[in-house]
């Protein structure tokens, strides 16, 4: 399954026309995780990937948590943050990257497509 998941993520990076690009990391540390009103969720990790992320009040990555995957995800996050274990995830670059709160938008926050 993670070797579909790769391989599916690797073509969508290869088409053409499109908007950004995708990044993969792995982390050490969950270092925060907020899970707001409206669904989204969003964390940091004790190092955030220069060049790729920006920072918006102490979160690096973003995601809605409304599907029963994306559910998952935040279970994985809260899990690795309970424990001080790791965490990979595949995400998009921001549009901002290297910017830090106000210049850190919403919209140009890292979204996570997923996580192995």
């Amino acid at each position: 399954m993670k070797n579909l998941i790769a391989a599916a993520l690797a073509a969508m990076v290869m088409l053409p026309g499109a908007a950004q690009a995708l990044s993969f990391a792995t982390y050490s540390n969950v270092t925060h995780v907020r899970v707001f009103d409206n669904g989204y969720a969003m964390f940091a990790t004790a190092t955030r990937p220069a060049g790729t992320t920006c920072t918006n009040y102490l979160a690096f990555y973003k995601f809605n948590a409304a599907t029963a995957e994306e559910k998952n995800m935040l279970s994985m996050l809260l899990s690795a943050k309970a424990t001080r274990t790791g965490v990979s995830v595949w995400y998009d670059n921001s549009t901002t990257p290297d910017t830090v709160d106000a210049a850190c938008t919403d919209v140009s926050l890292v979204h996570i497509i997923g996580m192995p």
